[in-house]
């Protein structure tokens, strides 16, 4: 018995640490079609949000690193609530864009293995789905971690300091390309 115990003790914080070592890419963009510049969450775990105070981004995310069946959503809010578009599929690499109908992007999205997750407020309205919810919590929200863009014909990425997106995806929307170039990094095809 005892054995059986520390068997199921190991495999339970087994099972926790690959769960958090699993990571994807959340990568939004300025157009549709997941083109133009754009801002990844690099590496973020499974029920975390990313979200984007940049009203230029949001047009198209994609999801890639992706492993097994997974499900993620996209949302109206900076907070991974009031979801907008939902993808669920198990490639390792999608892009969703805002319909063409639509003329409001989306600020935020979120990734979470292919189970049943509601949030508390849609417990009444989606009771009759089977398609699951991703419902990360606000402590499991973060700002991208990498900004991407092309200037005269060459494509760059910078590397996003904790606490730095907000000026940086300014600069960027601004097109002050030449304080950009300064921190960042030529990407060779």
């Amino acid at each position: 018995m005892h054995f059986a115990s520390a068997l199921f003790s190991v495999l339970c914080a087994l099972t926790l640490t690959l769960n958090s070592a699993l990571a994807a890419n959340i990568c939004t963009y300025a157009s549709r079609g997941c083109g133009g510049s754009s801002a990844c969450c690099n590496n973020i775990p499974a029920g975390n949000c990313c979200w984007w105070s940049s009203a230029s981004l949001g047009w198209s995310v994609r999801m890639s690193s992706m492993t097994g069946s997974w499900h993620a959503a996209c949302y109206g809010s900076q907070s991974c609530t009031n979801q907008m578009a939902s993808i669920s599929v198990g490639g390792s690499t999608v892009c969703a864009s805002v319909p063409n109908s639509n003329t409001s992007n989306w600020h935020s999205a979120g990734w979470n293995w292919n189970s049943r997750v509601i949030q508390p407020d849609q417990a009444a309205a989606d009771w009759k789905t089977t398609e699951p919810v991703v419902a990360p919590s606000d402590s499991e929200c973060r700002q991208p971690n990498s900004l991407g863009y092309t200037w005269s014909n060459r494509q760059y990425q910078i590397d996003v300091p904790e606490g730095q997106f907000d000026h940086l995806s300014k600069l960027l929307e601004d097109g002050n390309y030449e304080a950009l170039n300064r921190i960042a990094t030529e990407v060779k095809a």
